[in-house]
């Protein structure tokens, strides 16, 4: 397009790019450096990074994720396109405009205008307004034209202004507005400078006031009809061709002309999704009537927002289309905007997926089997932005992952500076322990499938850099700890070490919520229920954390609720795990405890012989 340098495209022409991608080169990698006036396209499904352009964009605070504004464009009166705005931070006037079609068809076309618009006021500086002329009837060029205006709409305003004569100072103003609204809300047929659309008005002459009222109600009357069907825009494209366009019409026509395929395929698929445009709200639009190819329909997402900077679990539900009910209990994929998590199957049609922080915006939601490929609808998703008040929250959360770390850290020491390699090697290992060191090697041997799968995750880019990181880290803990208790299984060592703080290894996991340290342990034949230097178990910390997941995984392995730590002055008689959990504000989670150590107890008295009946008498 050679007005692309000097000018935005309009709604209208955006849209039918983006209707008519099939025609036009789709780019298959990100463009580096591209100039001003570059219009590039790109498939948002076989291309994910296309931002990476070489530019410096200006940054949100954090420094590191790129400041978009967004919103919707209308094409007539509906919302038809999403487009995101990015200002250079080395050259603020040069700009990046992202379009692409809130229609669920074509929303992962992607169209990109690279701009200098300092180069648009240096060539055609705007002319002040004449507010002392009495009359409409100069050139156009008495009037502060916008850049979005090309020369069809210049030649319509000039038609308009040339044939219309108004003695009023005020209702000249008032006139010049009103068909800067007309044209502004002009459909792309409607922008045609030909002769007979004048309204017999002799070139050269006036009309009058009632005429020039006439003029407006005869172009709203024809811009309902366009909206009502009997007047498709895209017939204009097809049958008429784009002559009598602008040059950005005859451009269209020359592309469309030139390349192969069938035009009138492109137009049943453009009107029909005129009906499939998003409202614009923050919800997920949820589109009922299942695609080509499309295997499971997507009825729910819960919630249909969430914040940007932190993780969320989100619902989704749906149900597998007749003939492939089959594959109701296969793995899936999530996929939210550039990020992959797998789907975890609650019951049938209900999926659980943990989303991971990402910048502000809607992104595209729809689940897959292999990552890339959709296999329900894609649907528009919101990240939105944090409230003011978060950022004491941010704080907070920083000093706990922090705090967390520091425990990491201190578990790790603890697991790699205590071996007993040597030890076993030395000693003399009964048959019976060593048949329990083998069985216990062989119900832990699925952590090397663990392994592969990480490794599966992150050659096949299903898993972010971060959570891969996070993950890592803890494989590398639970093969170690794997070790760990096997060299005391078989050596016949307790696991009495204690890290400078007082605490061992099943302490230090219970703090952090390492639910699968659990299993481990109880496979091992060590005690759930060992004390730290302070005579307090892992279901005390676990309790005084507020480890929910970490005290009912402790329990069904049969961890003792009722017992007490060592006495302190503040509490001469000892804490349960009750007790820390309400001090510690888990008041929900200490009355459940407070009903299992009474439980505990009843059952520790029986056993004794000082208690006969039950509690349900």
């Amino acid at each position: 397009m050679e007005e692309a340098p000097t000018r935005w495209l309009r709604p209208n022409e955006i849209h039918a790019i983006l209707c008519n991608y099939k025609y036009f080169s789709i780019s298959v990698k990100p463009v580096n450096l591209p100039k001003s006036g570059a219009i590039i396209l790109f498939d948002r499904k076989m291309l994910r990074n296309f931002r990476k352009d070489g530019y410096n964009w200006k940054k949100k605070k954090d420094g590191k994720t790129v400041k978009e504004a967004h919103e919707h464009l209308k094409v007539g009166t509906e919302e038809r396109i999403h487009v995101y705005y990015a200002h250079g931070l080395d050259n603020p006037t040069f700009v990046r405009r992202c379009y692409w079609l809130l229609d669920k068809a074509y929303e992962h076309i992607v169209l990109v205008h690279y701009r200098d618009t300092r180069e648009q006021s240096q060539n055609s500086p705007a002319t002040p307004v004449n507010s002392n002329s009495s009359s409409i009837s100069d050139p156009p060029a008495s009037w502060p034209l916008s850049e979005e205006f090309d020369s069809g709409a210049n030649q319509t305003l000039y038609h308009l202004e040339k044939h219309v004569t108004v003695p009023d100072d005020s209702l000249t103003y008032k006139s010049h507005e009103m068909q800067l609204h007309e044209i502004n809300t002009l459909e792309w047929d409607e922008l045609v400078t030909d002769d007979s659309n004048n309204f017999g008005a002799p070139r050269g002459g006036s009309i009058s006031h009632s005429d020039q009222q006439y003029i407006a109600e005869h172009k709203v009357e024809s811009k309902r009809d366009s909206e009502l069907g009997t007047n498709n825009p895209m017939e204009v494209l097809v049958n008429d061709g784009l002559q009598s366009q602008d040059s950005f019409g005859r451009w269209m026509n020359r592309i469309i002309t030139d390349s192969p395929g069938s035009v009138d395929d492109a137009l049943i698929e453009s009107s029909l999704s005129f009906s499939c445009y998003s409202s614009g709200s923050s919800q997920v639009d949820i589109q009922q009537s299942p695609g080509p190819g499309q295997i499971f329909s997507i009825t729910d997402v819960s919630p249909s927002s969430v914040l940007s900077n932190e993780k969320t679990k989100i619902l989704v539900t749906g149900f597998f289309q007749e003939g492939y009910l089959h594959l109701s209990k296969s793995n899936l994929f999530c996929i939210t905007g550039d990020v992959c998590v797998p789907a975890e199957i609650i019951q049938v049609g209900v999926y659980r997926c943990l989303l991971t922080p990402q910048p502000a915006g809607l992104v595209n939601l729809y689940l897959s089997f292999d990552g890339h490929k959709p296999i329900s609808q894609v649907l528009n998703f919101e990240y939105r932005d944090p409230p003011p008040h978060a950022s004491a929250v941010e704080s907070s959360n920083e000093e706990k992952i922090e705090q967390e770390f520091l425990v990491q850290m201190r578990l790790a020491k603890l697991l790699l500076s205590t071996p007993k390699c040597l030890d076993i090697a030395s000693s003399k290992i009964s048959p019976s322990t060593l048949k329990e060191g083998r069985k216990f090697a062989s119900k832990t041997s699925n952590l090397m499938k663990s392994w592969e799968y990480l490794i599966k995750l992150v050659e096949d880019e299903k898993a972010s850099f971060a959570r891969a990181k996070e993950s890592l880290f803890e494989l590398m803990l639970k093969s170690r700890l794997r070790e760990w208790l096997l060299e005391r299984l078989v050596g016949g060592f307790k696991s009495s070490e204690l890290d400078s703080r007082g605490q061992g290894v099943i302490h230090l996991c219970a703090i952090l919520g390492y639910t699968w340290s659990v299993q481990l342990f109880s496979w091992s034949s060590l005690s759930l229920d060992f004390r730290d230097k302070f005579g307090w178990t892992a279901l005390h910390w676990a309790a005084y954390y507020g480890r929910e997941k970490m005290v009912a995984s402790l329990l069904s392995a049969g961890a003792k609720p009722n017992l007490v730590t060592d006495p302190t002055p503040e509490n001469p008689g000892g804490s349960t795990a009750a007790d820390l959990a309400s001090r510690n504000g888990h008041e929900g989670l200490a009355a459940y405890l407070a009903e299992k150590g009474l439980v505990q107890h009843f059952k520790d008295m029986s056993l004794a012989g000082n208690i006969s009946g039950s509690l349900s008498d």
